[in-house]
């Protein structure tokens, strides 16, 4: 059964797209349709952020993200169609498995004394976990976050 609301969510970004299917539990049966304005603007932050332009369709999470083609959606928020009964087959063959995107809003923890890439409690990573994880800062360097803690590495330290 389609079901269908809209709902404010305020700055529409890729962030706050994210958050609120996580927290709301859409699925790849789901749509997301944007204002015109905010999909533009999703558009040209995916740009700045991954130096190469946004695959129409988009999908965020396995939910397909597109535009609102009934002008009914305003600026800052969204239509949400559950089990969107008008997708198509094609869509979910467009569907892409890339497994590092899951890790783009991490949190990286660094020692705070000489920046060495360690666990939340300060261990240190055996080589390839510390490796994978550098990876992951170079990637998404504009959407991990990076915290100092006290690591093991400095323990010594004052």
């Amino acid at each position: 059964m389609l079901e269908s609301s809209i709902h404010h969510i305020g700055v529409i970004n890729i962030k706050s797209l994210r958050d609120y299917i996580l927290d709301n539990s859409l699925n790849e049966d789901d749509t997301i349709t944007l204002n015109q304005r905010d999909f533009d603007a999703l558009a040209l932050e995916y740009r700045r952020i991954y130096n190469e332009g946004i695959d129409v369709p988009f999908y965020l999470l396995r939910v397909l993200i597109k535009e609102d083609e009934t002008l009914r959606v305003h600026v800052g928020k969204i239509k949400v169609i559950k089990n969107d009964e008008e997708r198509d087959y094609e869509d979910y063959l467009n569907i892409k498995e890339d497994l590092d995107t899951q890790f783009k809003y991490d949190n990286i923890y660094r020692c705070g004394y000489c920046g060495n890439i360690v666990d939340f409690d300060g261990k240190e990573f055996s080589d390839d976990t510390r490796k994978f994880k550098i990876g992951i800062l170079e990637k998404f360097e504009k959407t991990v976050k990076q915290t100092s803690v006290h690591g093991a590495c400095c323990r010594d330290r004052q």
